[in-house]
């Protein structure tokens, strides 16, 4: 069984996110130990453990921005391509796009080539994959699956693009802010607690890079 990707088809095709290469770290344990005022050696693991805990509790898919903060990349598994020729690309902000890849009638993994769509957005919260002018989406088959978009994300150190710019400041200062919230009370903290409570002011530094479906 073929299914054909109608430009008439309103409904949404299902889709799911996988992540295929983990964030990059975005602060670094010595700037992290700088913000804190620690020289010792004594809290190493400690300080980073919360660092990853924090950075993990605002980053990626489940993240409370839900954006990506250090460079990752993703796969976005969608079961048809969309109707209106346009596929947008969540976690932003959009670095490239890697590969748009399809199972065919037949079975096989076949990768769409990029002379038939171009990608829009990079840098922003507006990444997409968009069909060339007079092309249409290749035929697929009939698997949950059959569409997979392969994507890097996020802010890179030192970036020098607008497809890749640099972590915005408040983002930075937010984890600090809680890392170091965390450090001070480290007796009463379990790390990779989920229940981490945003502090008003770390609220308002995020409140802007966070993103509402």
């Amino acid at each position: 069984m073929i299914r054909h990707c109608h430009h008439h088809r309103h409904d949404e095709p299902t889709s799911d996110l996988y992540l295929i290469v983990a964030p990059d770290e975005v602060i670094s344990l010595a700037d992290m130990k700088k913000h804190l005022r620690v020289d010792a050696e004594d809290d190493n693991e400690l300080i980073e453990a919360y660092t990853t805990a924090i950075t993990q509790h605002l980053d990626g898919r489940d993240g409370y921005l839900r954006r990506s903060i250090g460079e990752q990349t993703w796969e976005l598994r969608l079961s048809w391509f969309p109707g209106g020729g346009s596929v947008p690309l969540p976690l932003p902000p959009l670095i490239e796009v890697v590969s748009v890849a399809y199972t065919d009638a037949a079975g096989s993994e076949q990768t769409f080539d990029g002379a038939n769509y171009s990608v829009t957005g990079l840098g922003t919260n507006n990444g997409r994959v968009v069909l060339g002018y007079g092309k249409t989406w290749p035929a697929i088959g009939t698997g949950p699956e059959p569409v997979k978009i392969r994507f890097r994300a996020g802010y890179i150190d030192g970036g020098v693009s607008p497809s890749a710019p640099n972590v915005p400041g408040p983002i930075l200062s937010a984890i600090k802010l809680m890392v170091g919230a965390l450090y001070e009370n480290r007796e009463s903290v379990v790390v990779g607690v989920t229940a981490i409570e945003l502090p008003w002011a770390v609220q308002a530094l995020l409140g802007p890079y966070r993103v509402y479906d």
